[in-house]
C-alpha cells in the first residue's frame, strides 16, 4: 500500500511538473540583442513575432538613458503622449505579462526617444486554438490518471 501510495505521488509530482513547463509562454525580449534603445526597427522587430496570452515582453535598457511607459490608445502611441500613462517602468530590466488578447502600446519617455522610433505596439493573438500544420494521423488524446491531471499523449505513426 505504502509503495503505490509513493508511486502516485511521485507520478502527481511529474505531471505537475510537465504540465507547468508546457504552459509556459514564450519570453520575447524586446529588441532581441540590441534591447530597449534607439536601434532596432520595433515595427518590423514585432512583424518577426507571435504574441499571445502567456508571453512575457521583456524590456532592457539602460536605466539611466530610457524607460517604458504604457500608453492607453492608439492615438496617444502615434502622437507619443506619455501623459496618458497607464504604467511606468524604470528598472532598466521590466517583465510584462501578457494576460489579454489584443494591442498593448509602449513608449519611452525620455525627451525625443518615442518621437524617434523608440515605441513598440504588442499585439497579443488568439492562438491557443491554432497549432501548426501536422502529418500525424492521429491527433493527440487527452489520458485520464488517478491523479484527475490530464496526459497528453502524442500518437506518432511508425516510419
Amino acid at each position: 500500500m505504502e509503495k503505490k501510495m509513493v508511486a502516485m505521488v511521485m507520478f502527481m509530482v511529474v505531471s505537475l511538473f510537465l504540465g507547468c513547463c508546457d504552459a509556459a509562454g514564450t519570453v520575447y525580449k524586446v529588441g532581441d540583442e540590441d534591447g530597449w534603445s534607439l536601434k532596432p526597427n520595433y515595427t518590423y522587430w514585432t512583424s518577426t513575432k507571435n504574441f499571445k496570452v502567456g508571453d512575457t515582453i521583456l524590456f532592457q535598457y539602460d536605466a539611466k538613458l530610457h524607460n517604458v511607459i504604457e500608453v492607453k490608445s492608439l492615438a496617444d502611441y502615434r502622437n507619443c503622449n506619455k501623459f496618458s500613462a497607464i504604467a511606468t517602468y524604470n528598472s532598466g530590466n521590466d517583465s510584462i505579462l501578457i494576460i489579454t488578447t489584443g494591442h498593448r502600446f509602449f513608449m519611452c519617455g525620455f525627451p525625443g526617444h518615442c518621437a524617434a522610433g523608440m515605441k513598440v505596439d504588442i499585439n497579443a493573438l488568439n492562438l491557443a486554438n491554432t497549432s501548426a500544420s501536422s502529418t500525424t494521423a492521429m491527433p493527440p488524446t487527452s489520458s485520464p490518471n488517478p491523479s484527475g491531471i490530464a496526459i497528453q499523449d502524442s500518437h506518432v505513426p511508425a516510419p
